[in-house]
C-alpha cells in the first residue's frame, strides 16, 4: 500500500514538473503519449525509477527529447541522457534550461553501441525501444552492463509482436510485417521466423553477467483496452488492470510490448 502511494505522488509530482508544456517542449514524446499504451509503458518504466532506492544516477539510453528522464521528478539524483542525434541532444539540454533543472539533467551525444561514461559508474539504466532499432543490440546491452554498478538495475522495453499475429502468421504461411520500417527486429517468447526470441535475449542478458528479475508482457488484449481506454472515466481501471495483467500472464502470450528488469550481479 505505501508503494503504491509513492507511485502515485510521484505521478503527481511528474505533472508538476512539465505543467502545461509538454506539448510546446517535448512535440515527440507528445505525440506517443496520446496512445494509451505508449503512455502506460512510459508509467511503468518511471514506477520502476521512482521506486528504486538506488536512483543516484539514472542513465537513459537513446533518449530522444528527454521527456522521460524529466518526468521522473525529483532533484535528488542526475538524469543523463545518451543519444546520437546532435540535433536532439541540443534541444533536450535546452529544455533542461526551460525547466530549470540543468543541474540534475545532462544530455551527451553518444552512441548506445559506445557510451562516452565510465565503468560502474551509474546506479540505473534506461534502454526503452532502442534495440530493435540497433545493428548490435546485444553490444548496447554489454555497454549498458560496463557502465552500470553491481547491484543495480538495467530496465529494457523492446517491442513484441502479438500472439495473434503469430497464430495467423503460422496458419496462413505468410511473412510477419514489422510495425515500423524502421525496426531491425521484435521479440516474441520464442523466435519466429525473423522474429527475435524472448528467451534467447534473457541467456544472453544471464551471460553478461544479468539476474533477471521481472518481465512483464504488456498489451495482450490492446485491440479491445486501446480503443475503450480512450473513454477517460475507463483509463484510470484499465491503466491498474493491466499493471496486474502484464504481471501473471503467461510471456507465450506475448502482447505488445515486454519490459524486462535485471540487476548487474
Amino acid at each position: 500500500m505505501e508503494k503504491h502511494s509513492a507511485v502515485q505522488k510521484t505521478a503527481l509530482e511528474n505533472r508538476k514538473v512539465l505543467g502545461q508544456r509538454t506539448q510546446e517542449i517535448f512535440p515527440y514524446s507528445y505525440s506517443i503519449l496520446s496512445r494509451f499504451y505508449d503512455r502506460f509503458r512510459i508509467d511503468v518504466i518511471r514506477s520502476i525509477v521512482a521506486n528504486n532506492t538506488s536512483k543516484r544516477i539514472v542513465v537513459d539510453v537513446g533518449c530522444a527529447d528527454g521527456f522521460l528522464l524529466f518526468s521522473i521528478s525529483g532533484k535528488q539524483f542526475l538524469g543523463v541522457g545518451v543519444d546520437f542525434v546532435r540535433n536532439i541532444i541540443r534541444k533536450a539540454n535546452e529544455s533542461a534550461e526551460i525547466l530549470n533543472l540543468k543541474r540534475n539533467r545532462e544530455f551527451l551525444l553518444c552512441s548506445a553501441e559506445e557510451l562516452c561514461l565510465k565503468n560502474e559508474s551509474v546506479d540505473i539504466v534506461i534502454c526503452a525501444e532502442v534495440l530493435e532499432h540497433l545493428p548490435n543490440p546485444l553490444k548496447a546491452i554489454k555497454e549498458s552492463e560496463r557502465i552500470l554498478k553491481k547491484e543495480r538495475t538495467l530496465i529494457l522495453s523492446i517491442p513484441a509482436v502479438p500472439f495473434i499475429k503469430l497464430f495467423a502468421s503460422s496458419f496462413f504461411k505468410t511473412r510477419i510485417r514489422y510495425r515500423s520500417p524502421q525496426h531491425l527486429r521484435e521479440y516474441a517468447y520464442r523466435k519466429h521466423g525473423e522474429v527475435q526470441g524472448l528467451d534467447e535475449l534473457i541467456a544472453e542478458l544471464h551471460k553478461m553477467n544479468f539476474r533477471v528479475t521481472e518481465i512483464r508482457n504488456i498489451g495482450v488484449f490492446y485491440l479491445l483496452i486501446s480503443r475503450f481506454a480512450q473513454i477517460k472515466p475507463l483509463a484510470r481501471f484499465f491503466e491498474v488492470f493491466e499493471l496486474k495483467l502484464s504481471k501473471k500472464i503467461p510471456l507465450s502470450l506475448s502482447g505488445i510490448f515486454f519490459i524486462i528488469e535485471a540487476v548487474k550481479k
